[in-house]
């Protein structure tokens, strides 16, 4: 009984152990595997590169919070990614600057949480290529 008991323990561990939590290759579009291989590590790692098109950045970045129309010039759009944070995290800033002695430039709003501006991505119209990227 008890080596019954003990084959069941181990074909669930190693069952187990076979499962990973990483992204399996069925979570990726069949488009993914047209890309170059440099283009697939970037996307399995959370990141983009200039000439990435929307849906490359999509699946490194997920959907932008919003989409900027195009600007003055009609030249380019911009997908900005933002992030909660709470006011707690501006307090925390607003003392930092003090203690470095510096004039802190921060507006505390009313409510407890605030978008915060994580990421931006510039694409060029013409081609719905990335021109410039930046994360804040």
């Amino acid at each position: 009984m008890k080596i019954i008991n003990l084959l069941c323990i181990l074909s669930i561990i190693f069952t187990s152990a076979c499962s990973t939590s990483s992204k399996r290759t069925e979570d990726y579009p069949p488009q993914f595997y047209d890309y170059t291989p440099t283009e697939q590590s970037l996307i399995r790692r959370g990141r983009i590169a200039v000439d990435f098109d929307e849906s490359q950045v999509r699946m490194a970045w997920g959907n932008p919070t919003r989409i900027l129309n195009a600007d003055s010039s009609n030249n380019s759009y911009h997908w900005e990614y933002k992030k909660l944070e709470t006011r707690q995290n501006v307090l925390k800033y607003l003392g930092n600057a003090l203690s470095r002695g510096a004039d802190p430039v921060i507006i505390a709003r009313q409510d407890p949480f605030y978008d915060k501006l994580a990421k931006r991505v510039v694409f060029d119209m013409s081609t719905r290529k990335v021109l410039s990227f930046n994360s804040y």
